[in-house]
């Protein structure tokens, strides 16, 4: 999925980017046993498994997850920032 990201990045899909990513951390997350591999798992559900297994992560995946939820459900649209923030999370989460 992170090359899914990028690929999307490169063609200027920022919306696409985001979603990407976004999938890429919850599979890094499902990967530690941190949430269940499971498609219908919202953003607040891993938040609440990360605070609950993880509580060090917390706060960078609940800007994640909350950078996920306003690009993708409240149509904002994403600026580098927001696409740094997602890799970022998924790099720390694959880290540990």
């Amino acid at each position: 999925m992170m090359a899914r990201g990028e690929a999307a990045l490169r063609a200027g899909d920022l919306h696409e980017a985001v979603r990407a990513f976004y999938i890429a951390l919850l599979v890094a997350l499902a990967a530690r046993g941190v949430v269940a591999d499971a498609p219908a798992l919202t953003a607040g559900e891993a938040r609440v498994a990360v605070r609950r297994v993880r509580p060090e992560l917390f706060p960078t995946i609940a800007q994640a997850t909350d950078t996920y939820e306003r690009v993708v459900y409240g149509g904002d649209t994403p600026d580098a920032g927001d696409i740094q923030r997602l890799r970022d999370a998924t790099t720390r989460v694959r880290s540990r």
